[in-house]
């Protein structure tokens, strides 16, 4: 796989702990003027307890056992 998040056999396209999210009010205030994919990657590169997968195209190659 090409994707940023990944642990043994688990991918991880989407995680959000809210209560980080909304304790942060700055980054908050931040990510409420994002207008652009660049912006976002930005803004979300450091917020704890976030992670997103944005890449133009994520891959996944699955094998049998």
């Amino acid at each position: 796989t090409n994707a940023t998040y990944v642990n043994n056999a688990t991918v991880t396209l989407v995680e959000m702990d809210f209560g980080e999210l909304i304790g942060d009010t700055a980054k908050l205030a931040q990510m409420s003027k994002i207008k652009t994919m660049d912006e976002a990657k930005k803004a979300l590169q450091d917020l704890k307890g976030f992670k997103i997968d944005i890449g133009p195209e994520i891959n996944i190659e699955f094998t049998g056992k």
